[in-house]
């Protein structure tokens, strides 16, 4: 969509800003440089460069929805950061299988360009979402670190009222990347992406250990994913 019909992800954005979002999350979640390379034939550059517009579509969005409304609210842009498995498009961002082979510095050697790109097009801060394990959320942790001036979120995927998608405990989890975070850059940790039945119970154990820290929480509608369907 970034390479071939920007202007519906304008379309998109806009709909989030006509029924009040604060918040734009760019068009970035399941893009990476290798898969642009791959699937698109393009240059690393090109593909830098579609990154950046991700976050060049969020903005004019803003800017058409200021011009229409004379909305004068602060708005934000976050720079998506899905998982490594949401760029294998295979589903795995939903178990976190790919964590039990895969080193903490392969999964920061791979996330640190498309985070690059995000900064560089100047993104307010980063969604770290779709997480499926705390493997995962600790390499996002130690990349932070190399980015003092930016701030992030980061929230789980869970199949489960409990449990990460790669059955780990969700409060253990989350208490582990927060102590990992680097001071004043994480704003607020939850999950997303999670069957909406189960948001209230992860939450709850969330907060019996994050002694008030701020939480986010955005699951699905409630549809069931059918690889066939759709």
């Amino acid at each position: 969509m970034l390479h071939k019909n920007p202007d519906a992800i304008v379309r998109v954005h806009d709909k989030y800003l006509a029924n009040g979002a604060e918040i734009i999350i760019t068009a970035s979640y399941q893009a990476s440089i290798p898969g642009f390379q791959k699937h698109l034939g393009v240059t690393s550059e090109k593909s830098k460069e579609l990154l950046k517009s991700s976050v060049e579509l969020a903005r004019k969005a803003i800017r058409e929805h200021r011009n229409k409304t004379k909305e004068t609210k602060e708005i934000f842009v976050a720079g998506s950061v899905g998982s490594y498995g949401a760029a294998l498009a295979d589903g795995s961002e939903y178990t976190g299988d790919y964590c039990d082979i895969i080193t903490h510095e392969e999964l920061i050697s791979w996330h640190r360009p498309r985070i690059e790109c995000l900064i560089d097009a100047g993104v307010d801060l980063l969604a770290f979402e779709t997480i499926p394990s705390v493997k995962e959320g600790e390499a996002l942790m130690k990349l932070l670190k190399e980015f003092p001036n930016v701030k992030a979120w980061l929230s789980f995927s869970c199949q489960s009222m409990h449990q990460t998608s790669h059955k780990e405990d969700i409060a253990t989890s989350a208490l582990t990347c927060m102590k990992m975070a680097p001071p004043g850059q994480l704003v607020a940790i939850g999950v997303n992406c999670c069957p909406p039945e189960f948001a209230k119970s992860l939450l709850k154990d969330i907060g019996a250990v994050s002694n008030g820290f701020p939480l986010i929480v955005y699951p699905n509608s409630g549809e069931k994913w059918d690889t066939n369907e759709g």
